[in-house]
């Protein structure tokens, strides 16, 4: 019998058994203390859990990587607190916020998994539909309802939506994930350009605000920004998400896991077609797309002190490097947040979190607390978007790793240039599949073996000049440069220092120089 491809196999395993309906799998092998089969280790991803590498599961033991959803990207301080707990009594004291503002637990053992669910599901929070080839975590404002600057508080749309895909088996078996965001930040925040399916507010004349419908984005195997197919209203960004969702249910590629994401669906039909498909499986018909000005793209994040909505109080967004907070970290957060009477506390796209209306009387001492916690809230123009996936420590892809490089690489930075003022975007990317997003910051750093002295080493490769920009949106140039990794901050330092005594009035425009 011909052998099945990795496709078959995943098609096969979805057919057999819903990834949703593997609860009672999961208790059994909790009180049985069984090592867990290789198919429900597949459809564990459909509660968030994923096997380390053997490089992290040592004399044969099994250990999980959990992620843990956060709708809205906030969470109250009983729920902060309630993670810190399970992270320093199950986890290893391990807390990893990500690019689609969940949180990841690493060390978790399976005979201690029923207890993390129960305990998450007690404060509210759920790791279900947190992967799979299902709808994955909305990514939004962190600020939503209390930003001052937003075109319309989405709080309600993005609960709505969420809701709506949250345990639907309708749509649990899907031919790939699918990533939604949904923002009427006036920053932009949520990088609408390399979502499957994005809605971005923008305001039309007369002062309506419409949501651009931006479709088939990506960073992977799908590497292609979002195609603006028209503008819909608030109240039709629901069913026109359920229609989307619905034609790549029907529609999308299953015989070649490379080419079954949603862009890759886009592509096949066309733009017009799938418009249209979109529009008669909705009943909404779409306005005409328009291109609004977005701001810098090196602005369009929530970072430092900043006035939320309601007078009198105040956001403090604090940088944490590639997102690696601990379950101490997270327990001090908590306890500043209470302190300070913060509403909640939330997480960016670039692995930062926020202190969420602060009264104003409150801000001074948080912040203080806060960097005497080494948080940084003030100089964050090197930390704020240094960002990096879970690499070699855990993740089976890896090649490199990433996390604890690249906070030697911006502590070796802050300490060479202590005056650069100059926002940078740094990402370490353990492997080619770019979940930390290496493609559109100014630096990208993708995991690579290099040889050195005849011996191959950790290493990467380099690609500069990535930037979303709506319509001038450019994905990053590789090059050649392949850097041993243990010499990325010397690296790093000497491409600076080169660059402050050029002539150039940026980083991206000495390296296009350099390296064009």
């Amino acid at each position: 019998m011909e052998k099945e491809t990795k496709a078959q196999r995943v098609e096969r395993l979805k057919r057999e058994k819903d990834g949703l309906d593997i609860m009672d799998d999961i208790r059994h092998y909790c009180q049985s203390g069984e090592p867990v089969d290789a198919d429900t280790i597949d459809r564990l991803k459909w509660y968030g859990m994923y096997t380390h590498n053997q490089h992290s599961s040592p004399e044969g033991r099994q250990f999980f990587m959990m992620r843990v959803k956060v709708p809205t990207g906030n969470l109250t301080i009983e729920q902060v607190e309630t993670i810190a707990g399970i992270s320093r009594e199950f986890a290893r004291n391990t807390a990893d916020i990500t690019v689609r503002q969940t949180i990841q637990l690493h060390w978790i053992e399976f005979a201690n998994v029923c207890t993390v669910l129960d305990r998450l599901q007690a404060a509210g929070l759920t790791t279900q539909n947190a992967s799979g080839d299902c709808p994955r975590s909305i990514v939004t404002c962190p600020v939503a309802g209390h930003a001052h600057d937003e075109l319309l508080d989405v709080s309600g749309i993005v609960r709505e939506v969420d809701r709506y895909f949250q345990g639907n088996h309708e749509f649990s078996n899907l031919p790939r994930k699918f990533k939604m965001g949904i923002s009427a930040c006036g920053r932009f925040c949520t990088g609408h350009e390399v979502q499957d399916l994005s809605f971005a507010a923008h305001q039309l004349q007369g002062g309506r605000v419409a949501f651009g419908v931006h479709v088939g984005g990506g960073l992977g195997s799908n590497q292609r920004f979002a195609t603006n197919l028209g503008s819909v209203d608030a109240q039709q960004i629901l069913p026109v998400a359920i229609a989307c969702a619905a034609l790549f249910r029907e529609e999308g590629k299953r015989d070649n896991r490379s080419r079954a994401r949603l862009g890759h669906l886009l592509e096949d039909m066309g733009a017009d077609a799938f418009r249209q498909a979109l529009q008669d499986r909705s009943g909404v018909e779409f306005l005409p797309a328009t291109s609004p000005a977005l701001p810098d793209p090196r602005q369009r994040q929530h970072v430092g002190i900043e006035d939320a909505k309601e007078t009198g109080y105040q956001h403090i967004g604090t940088a944490i490097v590639s997102g690696r907070i601990t379950g101490e970290g997270l327990a001090t957060v908590a306890r500043i947040a209470r302190e300070a009477g913060a509403a909640t506390i939330a997480f960016t796209g670039w692995q930062n979190l926020i202190l969420t209306r602060v009264p104003r009387q409150h801000v001074a001492r948080a912040t203080q607390q806060l960097e005497a916690a080494g948080l940084s809230v003030a100089d964050h123009s090197l930390s704020a978007r240094a960002i990096a996936c879970t690499g070699l420590e855990f993740c089976k892809f890896a090649i490199s790793e990433t996390k604890e490089r690249q906070a030697q690489l911006i502590k070796a930075l802050q300490a060479r240039f202590p005056d650069f003022k100059e926002p940078l975007s740094i990402s370490l990317s353990g492997c080619p599949n770019g979940c930390s997003h290496p493609n559109v910051v100014d630096l990208g750093f993708v995991g690579w073996k290099v040889k050195v002295d005849g011996e191959l080493k950790e290493g990467f490769v380099l690609h500069y000049g990535g930037r979303l920009q709506g319509d001038g949106s450019r994905f990053a140039v590789r090059t050649n440069e392949k850097i041993d990794a243990d010499q990325l901050s010397e690296f790093v330092i000497d491409l600076i220092e080169k660059y402050r005594a050029s002539e150039k009035p940026s980083l991206p425009d000495y390296l296009q120089e350099v390296y064009s």
